[in-house]
């Protein structure tokens, strides 16, 4: 017999929440000890003293209990499927205080045969009155993490309004040791220059006063290794911290613009974001400036000077073609750019394109795309013409074929209920046996099943037919629609005609498009096809993958 048998097998699984803080004198708190100790106490008194094992203690400490996907509970819970054992927690709030999460993994675990046991709830889970009192717990807990949260939010907004740090420390600071802290008299909130990162953002600051770009300092700060991310100059130069100040924002409910939804994080709780187009309050704080306010106001003065107009939202295309020129390398859209008094151009913006089309002038591009609109009725007529009369001829052909069919069809029909009717009747012509009557029944069935397929075929011919004339007379009006139409009209031409342009590498400064645009349809018209090849001069254009482009946009 096993030496465990009859032995319960647990795994402790033991949590102190971030959010919960360290006061001992707060009631949510519990040190790791207290839970353990109790959680061995209610051990010895459920299986008595020998009756239980600890297969092993998970400590999981500053995790908060808002989400269920935690490290160390995930290895507790495995330990347990594994070994067939439960899972003890202090309270359900240490296993989770997200109601639709916690229910849900209580579940799984079930499922696998694991029980999740509270040491000091008294929750067995064995009856309907347990699991309603384990709901109405987790719903109390989710309840306590939102109340936490919000007065941990308002223990920060009344930090920084009394002058105090609160949060990660900026760069060009540090957190005071003891003995500065005792020297200023504080305990909560302290930060002070950094001898050495204080230095380097009065450089930065002196820096952009004397001209440099923001790329430029955020380059040196990167190789410098001040900072990361190339940005974060920018955003050491708008921060008030270093001049002495605390930033205090405003927050209101995120919301999503397209369906004015309460935006949710992925634990569903209801986000938070700061309040646009609003500036941001500031307050004196108690830590020393690392810079003075004379640097400042010139910093803020460039600063505002060089700020960007916010990107316009524009519903309509902005040029004649808009959405319908790819680069032909990397079969991207090209990019509009407005240059004002430079004119307009198309860029393609691939940074990885191998080979980019440079800046394509937007007149001149026009100026082709017209000529070919113009053109390409006159090289279109006379195949759509051919076609045309081509799919009259067709379309009478299988109008006198659809009336034989029909006939057909009709004597095929008296025949196959001629010897349906002998076959129910049992009475046959002279020399038919009840196996011809059959065979024969096979066969007309399979004439009549190939009869209404061409049937249906001629039908679909005739549905479009006033399809295509309407494309024919389009494709040949055209060029009067182009000349009249507005950019957006013009776009919509392009929609309509399934066309796609395609421009090439440009292999030298200020190239030219001759030979590098190449017009596609996605229309089923082989003559329209056929058309585009011949004025898109295929000859001209340069097969296969372009090469690199020379240029430097």
């Amino acid at each position: 017999m096993p030496q465990d048998a009859g032995i319960k097998k647990l795994v402790g699984y033991v949590r102190v929440s971030s959010v919960a803080g360290r006061d001992q004198n707060q009631e949510a708190f519990q040190s790791p000890g207290v839970q353990r100790e109790a959680m061995e106490r209610w051990a010895a008194t459920k299986f008595g003293r020998n009756g239980y094992k600890w297969l092993k203690w998970f400590t999981d400490l500053d995790s908060s209990g808002s989400s269920i996907q935690r490290p160390l509970l995930e290895q507790a819970s495995t330990l347990a499927i594994t070994n067939a054992a439960d899972l003890v927690v202090y309270n359900f709030s240490r296993y989770s205080r997200n109601l639709p999460e916690g229910l849900a993994a209580l579940k799984a675990l079930e499922d696998k045969g694991v029980r999740v046991r509270s040491a000091t709830e008294g929750i067995e889970g064995t009856s309907a009155e347990d699991e309603l009192t384990l709901q109405l717990f987790m719903m109390l807990n989710q309840y306590q993490l939102a109340k936490t949260g919000e007065s941990w939010r308002g223990i920060a907004r009344r930090n920084k309004e009394a002058g105090r740090w609160h949060g990660v420390v900026p760069f060009g600071y540090r957190r005071a040791t003891e003995v500065e802290k005792k020297k200023l008299g504080r305990s909560v909130g302290v930060i002070v220059p950094h001898e050495k990162n204080a230095k380097s953002v009065r450089r930065i600051f002196e820096l952009y006063a004397s001209g440099q770009s923001l790329y430029q300092i955020g380059q040196l700060g990167v190789k410098n290794d001040w900072f990361k991310r190339i940005g974060t100059a920018k955003e050491i130069l708008q921060n008030p911290v270093y001049l002495g100040l605390l930033p205090v924002k405003e927050y209101v409910p995120a919301v999503n613009k397209r369906t004015n939804e309460r935006r949710r994080d992925t634990h569903q709780r209801p986000l938070k974001e700061v309040k646009r187009d609003t500036p941001v309050q500031t307050v004196p704080g108690l830590h020393k400036a690392i810079i003075p306010q004379d640097l400042w106001d010139k910093v803020q003065v460039r600063l505002a000077k060089e700020k960007r107009a916010p990107q316009t939202k524009y519903t309509q295309p902005r040029y004649f073609a808009g959405g319908r020129v790819r680069c032909a390398s990397c079969r991207r859209k090209l990019v509009y750019l407005d240059k004002k008094e430079f004119g307009q151009y198309l860029m393609c913006k691939n940074q990885n394109c191998a080979a980019r089309p440079g800046s394509v002038k937007v007149r001149e591009f026009e100026a082709m795309i017209t000529a070919y609109m113009h053109q390409l009725p006159i090289s279109v007529k006379p195949r759509m013409d051919k076609a045309a009369k081509g799919r009259h001829a067709e379309l009478a052909a299988s109008k006198a074929r659809r009336a034989k069919i029909e006939q057909d069809l009709n004597r095929y029909a008296t025949l196959r209920g001629d010897l349906a009717l002998s076959l129910a009747t049992g009475e046959f012509r002279p020399g038919l046996t009840a196996d011809d009557a059959q065979a024969a029944l096979a066969r007309l069935r399979e004439r009549i099943a190939k009869l209404e397929q061409e049937q249906l075929a001629m039908t679909d011919l005739e549905v479009m037919e006033p399809q295509f004339e309407v494309m024919r007379s389009f494709v040949l009006q055209v060029g009067r629609m182009w000349d009249l139409a507005s950019a957006p009209k013009r776009v919509e031409i392009l929609e309509a005609l399934g066309i796609e342009i395609l421009i090439s590498e440009a292999t030298e400064y200020n190239q030219n498009l001759e030979g590098r645009v190449t017009l596609r349809t996605s229309l089923p018209l082989e003559e329209l096809n056929a058309g585009l090849r011949e004025i898109t001069s295929p000859e001209k254009a340069k097969p296969g993958l372009p090469r690199k482009s020379r240029l430097r946009e």
